[in-house]
């Protein structure tokens, strides 16, 4: 370090004749030590070695003198390795995903080829299904997740537990987290996303785009609005709640949830309650339920 070539050279020059000590610029250390080793005769009784009396004089065959300073030379180099990178190339960049809604975003955004691990269920879209699954819904594979060194991880609020993300923080992994209780807080998850994958303007271009196109849903829709219910797992039942992106898209698609009233976005249901809440119109993950369960 730096610190650690300011103490050689005084110990070094300290000697008359010991060797030169010039000082020299590397990128990696703000200062460092250029040795020039010429072991010819005893240091000064004036300034005397630190580290060796002055009544006896310095001798060493000038081979051994070479090799330390070959050895000085390398032990600085060495620091300076440690603290500046070898090239100017930026590593490359890592994404995972740790909810399927980001999955989805990142492949939609151009940044599936970066995508290294995904959150189960993880078959939209397909290329997802061959990466390596390091999470789902309230786990999260610490050690896998850190064997891939992402560059970050995404999820929505929710979908872990906090202390498994300060956990990933932690151990040196960023983290960046996103609320989805409304369509506008899904608007700015791909925005804030496209920033940090280097894809802003496709993001933001993207946004709009959707936007609009539910705009146009929200239009047409019929009136008055139809009772439904969204159902995201089936085993066990989880339904959409009040306070979720999908309770918006409900609404701006003309039909009404039955179970906004609950006080959690994703609540647990049994087949009884979902049965009494009356829907006429019922969404659920595709290919997840056999013709006799219908």
């Amino acid at each position: 370090s730096a610190e650690g070539s300011a103490k050689v050279r005084p110990m070094l020059a300290s000697a008359e004749g010991a060797g030169e000590v010039s000082e020299t610029k590397n990128p990696g250390v703000q200062e460092s030590a250029r040795i020039r080793p010429s072991f010819e005769g005893a240091p000064s009784p004036s300034s005397p070695h630190p580290l060796i009396p002055s009544s006896r004089p310095l001798t060493l065959p000038a081979p051994r003198a070479s090799l330390l300073g070959v050895l000085l030379l390398a032990c600085l180099a060495a620091l300076a390795a440690g603290e500046a990178p070898l090239s100017g190339a930026e590593p490359p960049k890592r994404w995972v995903s740790l909810a399927p809604s980001m999955t989805e975003i990142l492949f939609d955004l151009g940044a599936g080829p970066e995508v290294a691990g995904v959150c189960a269920p993880a078959d939209a879209p397909p290329e997802a299904g061959r990466l390596p699954v390091v999470a789902s819904h309230e786990r999260v594979d610490l050690e896998r997740i850190v064997a891939l060194r992402p560059s970050a991880c995404f999820t929505a609020e929710g979908m872990q537990p906090p202390e498994a993300l300060l956990a990933l923080k932690r151990l040196g992994v960023a983290v960046h987290v996103y609320p989805m209780s409304s369509l506008e807080d899904l608007w700015a998850c791909y925005r804030d996303v496209g920033r940090k994958v280097g894809l802003a303007e496709r993001a933001a271009g993207r946004a709009e785009e959707l936007k609009a196109r539910i705009g146009l849903l929200a239009a047409r829709a019929p009136k008055p609005a139809r009772p439904a219910a969204v159902l995201v797992g089936l085993d066990p039942l989880v339904a959409v709640g009040g306070g979720s992106y999908l309770d918006g898209l409900l609404s701006a698609c003309g039909l009404r949830n039955v179970l906004s009233a609950r006080g959690e976005p994703y609540p647990q249901v049994s087949l009884e309650s979902l049965a009494a809440a009356g829907p006429e119109v019922l969404v659920y993950p595709e290919g997840e339920l056999a013709a006799p369960a219908l």
